[in-house]
């Protein structure tokens, strides 16, 4: 078995393959009866099948033997490939401006964020502000924090 070389990779899958990938994802792991179920207009079976076997050669996939059936898991974090994926549409949309995608977003009705959220995204913000200001005073500074608290009234995605 490969591994994907860069998520970046993952745009390079066929539209199809993308589909599967994005609902293993969001199941956390599927057997063939799954992604047939979760898929609109699923192929064929044995094209499901054959599917999940390119996706586990190409590297995307793993599976383990539950009774008769496969059942398979994403072997790339889902972070990472979404982190890749939002850099490319920042990118490709957005001129690379983070700053743009992120006023395009909260100008989105239905991206309304909680007084909770705006809190945490300021505090990021302000975080990485000290971070910065300390590296061009040339003192050492730690890692990046990223968003970890737990959005009020809303389960953290995994969980």
């Amino acid at each position: 078995m490969s591994t994907p070389a860069g998520t970046h990779l993952y745009r390079t899958l066929s539209r199809r393959e993308r589909q599967i990938m994005d609902l293993v994802y969001r199941l956390g792991e599927a057997d063939v009866a799954a992604v047939e179920e979760g898929l609109a207009r699923p192929p064929s079976n044995a094209a499901v099948r054959r599917m999940l076997s390119i996706l586990e050669e190409k590297g995307w996939l793993a599976h383990r033997k539950e009774g008769r059936k496969f059942v398979y898991r994403p072997t790339v974090k889902p972070e990472a490939v979404g982190r890749s994926n939002l850099n490319q549409l920042i990118s490709t949309f957005f001129e690379g401006s983070l700053a743009r995608a992120f006023v395009a977003q909260l100008n989105t009705p239905s991206a309304e964020l909680s007084m909770d959220e705006l809190d945490e995204l300021a505090e990021l913000v302000e975080a990485e502000r000290e971070r910065r200001r300390a590296l061009e005073e040339g003192a050492p500074s730690g890692p990046r924090r990223t968003g970890t608290r737990e959005p009020a009234g809303r389960p953290r995605e995994g969980t």
